[in-house]
Parts: C-alpha cells; sequence; structure tokens
C-alpha cells in the first residue's frame, strides 16, 4: 500500500493512497498533493515575522524589556531577512542562526534567550490561529547553563567605585553623569535593578515610614525595600519638585544611557570584575550574607518568586565556610587504650 506523506507551511499530513499499484500511486499521488497544496495556501496566508513581531509589540508596550527584545530581533532579521515567514522557520534555519549569534560573540545563555523570542512568538501564532503545525523549538535543545558566577566588589573595590563615580557626577553633563553616583549609591544598598531604579517616582518613596514601593519590576510583582540612611538621603537630596520619575531623562532608553556610564566607569577604575550593573546587586546580597541575614529575606528583598533563581546569586565566602566548620566542630576524647602484653 502506498502513502502520501507531505509538509506544507509546517503542517505535515500523511494519508493512504489506497493501492498497491505504483504507476497509479503516483497518478494519485500527484491530484492530491495538488489539492492539499492549493487548500492549505489559500487558507492560511503566509505571516512575515517581522510584522507578527510589530503586532506584538503593540500590545506589549509596558514589558520591562521589550527594547532589549526589539534589539534581539532587529540582529534575527538582519540574518535571516526580513522577508522571513513564520512557516519558514525550521530546525536548519534555526541552527544557522546559532552558528551566526555565536560568531558575533554570544553568550549560550544569550542565544538562548534570542530562542525562547522566537518560540514564544510561534506559539502564540499557533495559539491564535495565525500558523499551522507544530512549533519547531520543540524538537531543539536549548544549552544548559550552569549557575552564573557573579562576583561581588570588594571594600577597596566599592570605595574606588564611588570616588570616581562622585567625580563623573559633579562635573557631568548629561543627566546619566550626574545621576551616577546617587544610582551607584541606591543599588548598593537596596540591590534594586537598574530599571526599577529609574522608573521610581515621588509617590513610590515613603519618608515616614522609610520605605520605598518599588511598583514596576521584572517579575510585576510589587515590593517594599526599607531604607536605611544612606538611601534616605540620598532620595531627600534629588527628590524633584515636579510628579514624575525622581531621576528625570533627556533620552528614551535611560537604561541604556546608565550602561554606558558604567562601562567608562569600569574602564576608568580598572576593576575587572565589575562587568555591568548587576555586580552591584550581587554585592548587595553578599553584604547581607556576610551580615547572617536569612535567606528568605534575602529573596523577598530581591524580588525573586522562586528561591531558586536567588541561588544564583548567592555563595558562600572561604572565610565564611570555615567559620561554620570551626562553629560546628563535634569534639570527642579518646579513650585510654592499654596494650595488651
Amino acid at each position: 500500500m502506498y502513502w502520501l506523506d507531505i509538509q506544507v507551511n509546517g503542517i505535515r499530513l500523511r494519508e493512504s493512497l489506497r493501492t498497491s499499484n505504483k504507476k497509479l500511486a503516483e497518478r494519485i499521488y500527484s491530484k492530491r498533493k495538488y489539492e492539499i497544496v492549493k487548500d492549505i495556501l489559500k487558507t492560511n496566508k503566509p505571516i512575515r515575522l517581522e510584522a507578527f513581531f510589530k503586532e506584538y509589540c503593540k500590545f506589549n508596550k509596558e514589558k520591562a524589556y521589550l527594547e532589549r527584545e526589539k534589539q534581539r530581533m532587529e540582529k534575527i532579521l538582519n540574518f535571516w531577512g526580513r522577508g522571513v515567514c513564520l512557516h519558514e522557520i525550521d530546525i536548519e534555519k534555526i541552527e544557522k542562526l546559532k552558528g551566526y549569534l555565536h560568531g558575533i560573540g554570544r553568550s549560550e545563555a544569550t542565544i538562548n534567550q534570542y530562542f525562547a523570542l522566537l518560540r514564544m512568538l510561534i506559539n502564540r501564532a499557533i495559539l491564535m490561529d495565525k500558523m499551522n503545525g507544530e512549533n519547531p523549538f520543540r524538537k531543539l535543545k536549548f544549552f544548559r547553563e550552569g549557575i552564573r558566577k557573579r562576583k561581588a566588589l570588594n571594600e577597596v573595590e566599592i570605595r574606588l567605585l564611588l570616588d570616581k563615580g562622585e567625580e563623573i557626577s559633579k562635573s557631568g553633563r548629561t543627566f546619566a553623569q550626574r545621576y551616577l553616583y546617587d544610582v551607584l549609591l541606591i543599588a548598593l544598598n537596596t540591590g534594586m535593578r537598574i530599571r526599577e531604579i529609574l522608573e521610581l517616582k515621588k509617590e513610590n518613596i515613603d519618608f515616614n515610614r522609610e520605605i520605598i514601593f518599588v511598583e514596576k519590576t521584572k517579575t510585576k510583582i510589587p515590593r517594599n525595600i526599607p531604607m536605611n540612611a544612606v538611601v534616605y538621603d540620598v532620595f531627600k537630596r534629588i527628590m524633584p519638585k515636579d510628579d514624575g520619575c525622581i531621576i528625570p531623562a533627556t533620552t528614551k532608553n535611560k537604561s541604556d544611557a546608565f550602561r554606558e556610564q558604567i562601562k567608562k566607569l569600569r574602564n576608568e577604575t580598572g576593576i575587572k570584575k565589575f562587568i555591568g550593573f548587576h555586580n552591584l546587586r550581587h554585592t548587595f546580597i553578599t553584604n547581607l550574607l556576610e551580615k547572617g541575614v536569612d535567606f528568605l529575606t534575602i529573596q523577598e528583598l530581591l524580588g525573586h518568586t522562586t528561591s531558586r533563581v536567588t541561588l544564583r546569586y548567592t555563595h558562600t565566602s572561604m572565610n565564611r565556610k570555615k567559620e561554620a566548620i570551626l562553629e560546628s566542630q563535634i569534639c570527642h576524647t579518646p579513650r585510654d587504650f592499654q596494650k595488651n602484653d
């Protein structure tokens, strides 16, 4: 018995030709294939990836990392071509994209984020009946990510960083330069993400209760962070008279402007482990751990929904491990054994 087995626009169709005669099967195959392809193309108009992504952006304007997703999509479209359609994305295209991203220096974790974006878009298209067939990313194995080793800054490095940050802010011309020192102090003392700091408004600061209400978060779950004396004084000093964000901006991508200053700060201080703003968050966490703060409190201050995420940032220093071993030592006085004569 002969069978028809074809794939069109990501849709696999398989049916019996109901004959064991080869020549007859070939004629039936040609006729059925033409009918099926014609029917599918008629009812499923191909949708371009770029157009579908733009529609997605319209309904996700408030998403914290939308700008970063736009940058990633730009690289994907530059490689695949702006005319690529959703149904054309297959394992071969994905593997070529993987090679391209590796070639331009993207890490395995970053490549996973590119793939996660594409997988999400294709899933949405399938759910919205914009595309038929199976998501090709279901067959693809993402890179296995280990626990990221983030390095905290020591006291000498923190002082060096703050000294240089203060120097830049005093003579700063751009908003990112003028507020660099203040942002560094807030981050080191609260563990807040850069976007969370830049989105703060007057109503988010309660000076009477000494609390910061972080409203716009990565997880979309608001949280409260107590203010210490350093952070309290910073907000008292920079609090604007008008409504709006506490840290004003003259550019659309505020966080990118600060990241540029962070890069310059790293180069000028020569601190090699200071690779980005997240080092400040890790320094905050390490400081709490060294002070003996419990794990649950750290998780809540960071705004993590699961302890698994917090574990990526936490580590124990060798000195702390030695202290733990010394504190938990179990003593035993050996008996006096007499030798047998």
